[in-house]
């Protein structure tokens, strides 16, 4: 069955192709023109359907070859195409020359369309938005387009939904879910005269907001802002193939060059003939191997992580991961589990830990809270017995309290309690609920979002790589940060960020990092962190518990949220350099020796040809290897 994934995808395709149409067609037309080529018995005829393939397989890299001429940038592979297949077509090779053209053009296709895709991933944040706003019409509500609402208006933001914009709560109080600002799992409680931004979700009641900014300067916007303009600044690094052939071009042209002119330097006779061997020598020289194993051994790489649940966008992001100088990490949902957990309970007066967590557990018992959640959680695993509770009441902003047994249950924040607190409580850097049972304080628990089983043998590892820059961005507070990654040992933390703020350390590092020629790599999960995500040269993004927009905007989704599958991802890039280096050895092993035939005149094109096929091959299975990489 299609899905709906699948169904945007093929669409995307069929758009992207449509838009390209004359590209494509070109290419079809030259493809079935070299195949009717060989149906043909009248030479002249032939050729000429040759060169018309040729021209029509070729025109875009002939006219890209022209262009960089003419900017001075000569030596590229653009360049090695044109006068290794021109090489062919003088002295007869049109299959040939067609051939390396044809690949070459759906290489170039194929990867424009990745490129597409990425664009297109950035229209799917215009979804976070909410799609509508309640806005006071006299005595009634009115729905409306949120970017139609102005400063000073008067909304209603009902349980379940968005707020569409920056505004001062004027009537009601609720709790919101910020982690689409902060990427933090803490709920803000809101009253009148709290500040409340666009984007958080309105969790249990309806309020009123008078709006502070317009549509245009609320949060959300900006933010998605910030994505656009991050994803148009973020650089395009250097294919492998392009930095290759730019040594590997001047070489083989020069090598044509001397044997072209060894009649003028010595008593050789026949210069035409010299000529010759300088044109099979470019033949021989065309890269045909690697324009097919190159691609073929990312191609493959990317399939091979694809098995492991680890998706990849684009062979560039394997290159950049062999060259990190700054690796930054978001903490709640990406380092840590995003969920909290009952770590201590410290208690007092003569009360037990036990029983300050089954008074509380049943206080909590009708909340949806997360905070009320993990305590219900550590009740359960505690295994015991859920208490009956009546006289239940919460004070938003506060806490919750009720009689259990009998005896009044109060627990919430240090100064709702009515009864006197130690003076010697310290704070933990963790989330406190303390708790009071009838008039006597009872201790207090402590929740915290625990780490990843693999986070610290994550760090090691980027170490043992020589990164040399391990940080956090987080928008949790520094106290809070520095207690949850206090074993992870990194270099900087910076906390109390906002989308904005995260973004503008990611232009630091990147700006530090290129300055040595080095990249930047950014985890992370939420929709807070996307600007950094389309900012940082390679984003890592949690596919299983990760916002939609990380998703989309990220390089590498990690599909099972699981910190070990970054290391995978290095393994991975390694492995695919070295197979890419092996084909490239190999075809430049077996080509220098061919070379050598030929410039003496010792091999005939059709043995440079076979020998160029059969290196082709042989890279072409060993790139396979790839795909059964475990």
């Amino acid at each position: 069955m299609i899905t709906t994934k699948q169904r945007g995808r093929f669409q995307l395709l069929v758009k992207f192709a449509t838009a390209n149409k004359v590209a494509v067609g070109t290419l079809i037309i030259a493809i079935l023109l070299m195949s009717l080529s060989f149906l043909v018995v009248i030479d002249e005829i032939q050729i000429a359907i040759y060169l018309m393939a040729y021209f029509l397989a070729s025109y875009p890299v002939l006219f890209q070859a022209g262009q960089n001429i003419i900017r001075g940038r000569i030596f590229d592979e653009n360049f090695l195409m044109t006068i290794a297949t021109v090489g062919a077509i003088v002295i007869g090779e049109y299959p040939e020359a067609i051939a390396v053209m044809v690949f070459y053009r759906i290489g170039e296709f194929l990867e424009d369309y990745a490129i597409e895709r990425s664009k297109h991933s950035l229209s799917q944040l215009l979804q976070l938005q909410p799609q509508q706003a309640w806005i006071k019409a006299g005595h009634n509500w009115t729905a409306v387009d949120p970017a139609e609402v102005s400063k000073s208006s008067r909304l209603l933001i009902k349980p379940g939904e968005k707020v569409p914009l920056d505004g001062i709560v004027v009537a009601g109080n609720s709790f919101l879910n910020t982690a689409a600002l902060t990427g933090e799992a803490q709920l803000q409680s809101v009253s009148v005269g709290d500040q409340v931004l666009s984007g958080t979700l309105n969790q249990e009641n309806a309020f009123e907001i008078e709006t502070t900014q317009d549509y245009a300067d609320s949060t959300l916007t900006k933010i998605l802002k910030l994505v656009t303009e991050a994803s148009h600044k973020k650089t395009v690094t250097e294919k492998f193939i392009t930095r290759f052939a730019s040594k590997y071009t001047p070489l083989v042209v020069l090598g044509a060059v001397i044997i072209a002119l060894v009649p003028l330097f010595s008593n050789a006779a026949e210069p035409q003939e010299w000529f010759r061997r300088a044109l099979v020598f470019l033949v021989i020289a065309c890269p045909c191997a690697l324009v097919l194993s190159v691609p073929l051994s990312y191609f493959s790489a990317l399939g091979a992580a694809a098995k492991q649940k680890i998706l990849i966008r684009g062979s560039n992001s394997l290159d950049k991961l062999l060259q990190l100088q700054t690796v930054a990490f978001d903490k709640t949902g990406t380092l840590t589990q995003g969920k909290f957990k009952v770590t201590k309970i410290e208690p007092a007066n003569g009360f037990t830990a036990a029983e300050i967590l089954k008074f509380t557990a049943a206080l909590e018992q009708q909340s949806n809270h997360p905070l009320a959640r993990s305590i219900m959680a550590a009740n359960q695993a505690a295994k015991q017995t859920l208490l009956p509770v009546s006289d239940l009441s919460e004070t938003a902003g506060g806490g919750i309290s009720g009689v259990v047994t009998g005896k009044i249950i109060r627990a919430g924040k240090k100064n709702w309690l009515t009864c006197n607190l130690p003076t010697e409580l310290a704070a933990t850097g963790m989330t406190e609920i303390y708790v009071q049972i009838a008039t006597k304080y009872a201790g207090r628990i402590l929740l915290a979002d625990c780490l990843k089983p693999a986070a610290s043998s994550l760090i090691s590892f980027l170490r043992q790589r020589q990164v040399k820059n391990i940080v956090l961005l987080t928008g949790d507070n520094l106290k809070n940060a520095q207690q949850a990654t206090a074993s992870l040992q990194f270099d900087e933390i910076q906390a109390d960020l906002l989308p904005a703020d995260k973004l503008k350390f990611m232009e630091h590092y990147r700006q530090s990092a290129h300055n040595q020629r080095r990249q930047v790599m950014f985890v992370g999960d939420g929709v807070n962190d996307a600007p950094v995500l389309a900012s940082a040269d390679v984003s890592v993004a949690m596919g299983k518990n990760g916002a939609a927009a990380a998703i989309e905007l990220a390089d590498v989704v990690l599909l099972t949220d699981q910190l070990e599958q970054i290391q995978q991802v290095f393994l991975l890039a390694d492995k695919t350099r070295r197979i890419v280096w092996e084909n490239i050895g190999l075809a430049l092993v077996i080509k220098f020796i061919l070379l050598l035939l030929g410039a003496f005149g010792l091999a005939t094109l059709w043995e440079a040809v076979f020998a160029d096929v059969g290196v082709t091959l042989l890279a072409v299975f060993n790139a396979l290897r790839l795909q059964w990489q475990k």
